[in-house]
């Protein structure tokens, strides 16, 4: 799509094609069933990583936390680089092609599920090699050259698990989602607190890793049943044909994540060289466990809405398209604004939770509790520009990193952690913005 998403959609309307026979659920239907489903499953799982946060946050204390948080931080960059944005390919173009070509959406399940695979290893070999200089020469802590070792895993199943979920959302599997997510759920919480609670750092990073590996475990079985279901053949002969929709979805998504994940690791980075830094991080981060509460609804729902926004383009549905864009920036505004007060006003009592010594997070939850609310219209509106195209979705992730990073990079030697959850909320506050005022001159023209 060259010009903006509402001409685009409008100008395929004429074009559009639909299979003969192939009825159409109605949007509120189609639109509630998504919600639902993806509430449902993305909300347990959610939960029970927060318990399993809450719990290995006792059990390995603040300082230890901290270096847990940092661990991941690090890890994910390599997980962003060996995901290579293959789950928005899966999920935007199985939505476009699953009714009118499905061996095309069979190719573009083979080709991503190849590339997931070489990439998810390389990453993890390199990750697993390059561990004793990261933690040695980078992070100055010898001590977690083995957690990182352990989290190559987590590297080359985040990104099998990444095109997957993709294509599961493509498919509008949304039930199954739900059912995978709800037994994901009860895996993790008690393997990450076994591991934290037998094996300390590394234990609870084994617990993560096995966990991710469950997940790719169920979702594998998943998919391959719905694609069995909706007559849909994977293709890795000729899927190389498709290899452009890597340049024009994953490449710029792939960017987006490689600039945003290095930039927030970065961030992380700075608390850490402060005074008493990993404590300050490991108090951070438990705060950081309330924000992604808080959004596990508009991250469920955006990887719901996607694949049928995708859908209605491919269809020239314009109306549809509109309607749904308008009703999901407003359902996601109230659903996480109420909460989000809620929990700065008990700022002091939900740190409190953790253990007595995560008190001192209360104003860094208050910050981060506001800032969810513009962390869930950045992800709400975010969705139709990458529908319109996603590199003007990777020009916003700039901006969003850009003005976190700068931001950060002022106030967190002066205010520590404080100054990051200052920096995050600047920033998606200012992204919003700017992704408003471009949604609304788009429907203009």
């Amino acid at each position: 799509m060259s010009t903006s998403l509402f001409n685009d959609v409008q100008n395929t309307v004429a074009t559009g094609r639909r299979p003969a026979g192939v009825p159409r659920r109605g949007l509120r239907v189609r639109y509630l069933s998504a919600v639902v489903w993806s509430i449902a499953g993305l909300g347990f799982v959610r939960g029970a990583t927060f318990i399993a946060s809450m719990f290995t946050a006792r059990l390995l204390g603040a300082q230890s936390f901290g270096s847990f948080a940092i661990v991941q931080s690090t890890v994910s960059i390599a997980a962003t680089l060996a995901a290579a944005g293959l789950g928005i390919t899966a999920s935007r173009h199985v939505a476009q092609f699953r009714e009118r070509d499905p061996h095309r959406a069979g190719r573009i399940l083979g080709l991503s599920s190849a590339v997931a695979l070489v990439s998810g290893a390389a990453l993890a070999l390199a990750t697993f090699v390059g561990a004793p200089f990261v933690a040695g020469h980078v992070l100055h802590a010898k001590a977690l050259m083995l957690p990182l070792r352990i989290a190559s895993l987590l590297v080359l199943f985040t990104a099998l698990n990444g095109y997957q979920i993709g294509a599961l959302a493509g498919l509008e599997a949304f039930r199954v989602m739900a059912k995978v997510n709800f037994y994901s759920g009860i895996i993790s919480c008690p393997v990450i607190i076994l591991g934290a609670y037998r094996g300390g750092l590394s234990g609870a990073v084994w617990g993560i890793s096995i966990s991710m590996f469950a997940t790719w475990a169920l979702n594998h079985v998943a998919l391959r049943q719905v694609c069995v279901q909706r007559g849909i053949a994977w293709v890795w002969k000729s899927c190389w044909s498709e290899v452009h929709l890597i340049y024009h979805t994953s490449l710029p998504a792939l960017l987006s994540s490689l600039i945003v994940a290095p930039g927030m690791w970065l961030c992380n980075y700075w608390v850490v060289t402060q005074t008493n830094g990993y404590e300050q991080l490991g108090i951070y981060s438990a705060a950081d466990r309330y924000r992604l509460l808080l959004l596990f609804v508009p991250s469920a729902i955006a990887g719901s809405v996607l694949p049928i926004l995708s859908n209605f383009c491919g269809e020239g549905d314009a109306s549809g398209f509109r309607k749904l864009l308008r009703a999901n920036v407003l359902f996601v505004s109230v659903i996480v604004a109420v909460p989000a007060l809620v929990i700065v006003f008990f700022a002091r009592r939900a740190m409190g939770y953790f253990g007595p010594s995560y008190l001192a997070g209360a104003p860094i939850l208050a910050v981060l509790g506001v800032s969810a609310i513009a962390e869930a219209l950045n992800t709400a509106l975010g969705q139709a520009v990458l529908v319109d195209s996603a590199w003007r979705r990777f020009s916003f992730d700039v901006m969003l990193i850009s003005v976190i990073c700068g931001t950060a990079f002022l106030l967190v030697p002066s205010l520590g952690a404080r100054g990051l959850a200052i920096a995050y909320l600047t920033g998606f506050t200012c992204t919003a913005v700017g992704l408003l005022f471009y949604v609304r001159l788009a429907k203009r023209h």
